[in-house]
């Protein structure tokens, strides 16, 4: 299919001129009506139509809209919905997705991808950013900073087949580098439909970049295949040092809070890979209030979070429940040494259907995995 390209002179036009892009003729001939959003609107029409000053597309209450193509931004851009009644957008052809070279927030939305076989949202290939030139082991490369914010908030994601973020392969040694990646309050639903030893839900091993700030909280990732990628996120070669050289920054963060995980990397899965950064003082590792359910089955999700790096003095660990199909539990070892593990079962409700609500567990009590879930011990 014919990728549909939100280019820069359609972002301009409709955002940064002094034209209306929100009016249309009215046929009547009583002068201009409102144009409006519509329920089977493709999302790329909508987004370079109704695209304001501030790069945000406002989508009405409930509005159901459709993406038929791959559409790829070149600026950065926010896409929301109604808090109380938000949008849905079916992804309706197999290569639908998003793809980006700058900053995306995606809000208050329910995305139907199960159609789909390409990444939820991918970094272009084709940057339409400036590089920074870095030498590294005697070779040049162009690194491409993402300034604004990657964030999924509020969102249900179903279906997602593949990659849920990706970079892309870039020619002449290209590596993407966002400065910050966020999912809060959501709900993604993996199908993976494939066991692969290299692959990652969130993937910056092409280029062999990473993250500044990753963080994943008060949100649920649960899969429903009997297949699944070995790591959770996977980072590729570089460190702190080749990113402080082009963008000056001096440390990175990979941070999960308040989360229910089921079923995710449960083929010898190892959750985390990033060689360029594990093990450093400018590192930090945050993993608190969690769920695991039958993830990382290669090792413990904290060992594997760490990268194998015993006694970490930059991660920290608090009430995280490590627990295997079986009903055991992990040994967290030397990698989350706080003593607060709970090795007790959450107790879900119905993880069939995904509900993953949990009541009269210990974590219940102290109220940990994604909060949408908890009920209160004395109800």
């Amino acid at each position: 299919m014919k990728k549909s390209l939100i280019f820069c002179a359609a972002l301009l036009a409709c955002a940064f001129s002094f034209q209306s892009c929100d009016k249309v003729d009215n046929p009547s001939g009583t002068g201009p009506t409102e144009a409006v959003i519509d329920n089977g609107m493709d999302l790329a029409e909508v987004a370079t139509k109704f695209v304001d000053a501030k790069g945000v597309v406002t989508l009405p209450a409930g509005v159901e809209l459709v993406l038929n193509e791959p559409v790829e931004f070149v600026r950065p851009i926010t896409i929301v919905g109604d808090e109380k009644e938000p949008a849905t957008i079916v992804f309706n052809s197999e290569d639908a997705g998003f793809i980006i070279n700058g900053g995306l927030t995606l809000k208050n939305i329910k995305f139907d991808c199960n159609a789909s076989k390409a990444p939820f949202i991918q970094l272009s290939k084709n940057p339409a950013v400036n590089a920074s030139k870095v030498n590294a082991w005697d070779t040049d490369y162009y690194f491409y900073l993402i300034a604004d914010p990657i964030e999924v908030i509020n969102c249900y994601v179903d279906g997602v087949n593949s990659f849920f973020l990706t970079d892309n392969k870039i020619e002449n040694n290209g590596v993407w580098f966002p400065t910050t990646i966020l999912v809060d309050n959501s709900i993604v639903r993996l199908s993976t439909s494939t066991n692969n030893n290299n692959y990652a839900y969130f993937y910056l091993n092409n280029g062999g970049g990473f993250a500044k700030n990753l963080t994943v909280k008060n949100s649920t990732f649960y899969n429903t295949t009997d297949f699944g990628f070995r790591y959770f996120v996977r980072y590729g070669g570089f460190g702190i040092a080749q990113a402080k050289e082009a963008f000056g920054w001096e440390d990175n963060t990979l941070t999960y809070e308040s989360c229910t995980f089921y079923n995710v990397c449960q083929n010898d899965g190892q959750w985390g890979n990033y060689n360029g950064i594990f093990g450093k003082t400018t590192s930090y590792w945050n993993m608190k209030n969690c769920i695991f359910w039958n993830c990382s089955t290669s090792g413990s999700v904290p060992r594997r979070f760490l990268q194998g790096k015993a006694n970490q003095p930059t991660a920290t660990f608090l009430n995280n429940t490590y627990m295997k199909a079986d009903g055991t539990f992990q040994d967290p070892q030397n990698y989350d040494t706080s003593g607060t593990n709970i090795e007790e079962d959450p107790q879900f409700a119905d993880p069939s259907k995904g509900d993953f609500t949990i009541k009269g567990s210990k974590q219940a009590e102290l109220g940990t995995g994604d909060p949408r879930w908890v009920t209160p011990i004395n109800d």
